[in-house]
């Protein structure tokens, strides 16, 4: 009996050991500050934990990838640039939070062969106030997850289209405060001159231009706030019409939808377009369910680029029988979207709001109306447009807006 209990607990205190053992062997390490040999390492792993940055000092960046060897566990390789120097590392984590490491020179040649040791210990992940590019931010390109050291270096990724981007660079201050990187698709490939990538300006948002696959893209909009908002129109209604038999009117229906904020027109889409003349009858509802979904830049400090975007909705009726040019029956409203996404992102509250007839809340500076409504833990707003072009002449449209 002593014996087989012995030998359990000899096994118990082997297959621990070797667990831990095989926790440390195939440690990924964490994000955060690092302490090394060569300053402070600044480090951010990719979502899908197979890539990593690293910044050190205002000397240059790291950009790495791990796989397991067998007996040796995980291993992060890659490359890193000092000034306009270019050389290799290679990392065993130790835990989560320590690694030993080599590098090297890419001059240098050799199976092996190393210039010096690169050892890192986990300092802290707090952030640091004032960087400003140490967030994840929301384009028009992509999403960029980035880090930002006291010295002005910049790292992170790119992603887009389901694939995942290395990002280098830097963040000049100054009266006119700019991101500037390149952009890599291995840790193999690590600029430190020519033409950047991407150039942005930064005022509490980011804009400017970035470049892939040798195309440029221009005017992209970037924020830490930045939503996909779909809106959803629902139904158009016809409250009364001059159309001499049977409270009918023939004619043809658009609605335009277009998003304007500090840099000028984001984006426009038309929601709805009759392609032929349609009947109108009073008080009859026409189902669309057109769907559209967009970025939308917003900026709740209230500073800088897109502290206030503005949605504007068009609708247009062409009458059948009118001799007027589509422009006279276009109504335009504007909708500040700024109450509108506080309320969908938890920000404020329904009873915040002023209230209006049938249920539904005013927001300042649009004729607009709306119904607030919470299931499953997701808001959505439903928007009523009155259109008014005579008292024989009435309609409205009813939409959503939600968060994707």
């Amino acid at each position: 009996m002593k014996k087989t209990i012995i030998t359990a607990a000899v096994f118990m205190v082997v297959t621990a050991l070797a667990m831990a053992g095989n926790e440390v062997i195939n440690a990924k390490i964490k994000d955060g500050v690092y302490t090394s040999d060569h300053g402070d390492i600044h480090i951010l792993n990719s979502r899908s934990n197979k890539k990593t940055v690293g910044l050190y000092k205002g000397v240059g960046h790291l950009l790495l990838s791990n796989f397991t060897i067998s007996g040796r566990g995980r291993v992060y390789t890659g490359s890193f640039s000092n000034g306009k120097k270019i050389g290799q590392v290679s990392f065993t984590p130790q835990s989560n939070q320590a690694w030993k490491g080599d590098w090297k020179w890419k001059t240098t040649t050799g199976r092996n062969k190393w210039d010096g040791k690169w050892d890192g210990t986990f300092k802290t992940s707090s952030k640091l106030k004032g960087l400003h590019m140490w967030n994840t931010f929301k384009t028009d390109f992509g999403t960029l997850d980035l880090i930002h050291n006291p010295e002005g270096k910049v790292a992170g990724f790119l992603y887009k289209d389901g694939q995942e981007y290395f990002v280098h660079g830097g963040f000049s201050g100054g009266s006119q405060m700019k991101f500037y990187a390149y952009i890599s698709n291995s840790e193999d490939i690590i600029k430190t001159s020519g033409p950047f990538d991407i150039i942005m300006d930064w005022d509490y948002g980011l804009y400017g231009t970035i470049t892939s696959k040798g195309r440029q893209y221009s005017n992209i909009r970037g924020s830490e706030n930045g939503q996909t908002v779909n809106i959803t129109l629902q139904t158009i209604k016809n409250y009364k019409n001059r159309g001499l038999m049977h409270g009918e009117e023939r004619g043809k229906v658009t609605i335009s939808a277009s998003l304007f904020d500090e840099k000028g027109r984001h984006w426009t889409h038309t929601l709805y377009k009759d392609q032929s003349n349609i009947t109108y009858k009073e008080n009859k509802e026409k189902q669309v369910d057109k769907e559209y979904s967009n970025l939308v830049n917003y900026n709740n400090g209230g500073k800088g680029y897109y502290k206030n975007p503005i949605l504007n909705l068009n609708f247009t009726h062409k009458r059948l029988r009118s001799i007027s040019n589509a422009s006279d029956r276009l109504v335009a409203h504007s909708i500040p979207m700024k109450d509108i996404l506080d309320y969908l992102t938890y920000k404020r509250n329904s009873n915040s709001f002023q209230n209006a007839s049938d249920g539904r809340k005013k927001i300042s500076n649009s004729d607009h109306t709306f119904w607030l409504s919470e299931s499953n833990g997701k808001r959505k707003v439903r928007g009523y447009a009155f259109i008014k072009y005579g008292n024989n002449d009435k309609w409205a449209y009813f939409y959503t807006i939600q968060l994707n």
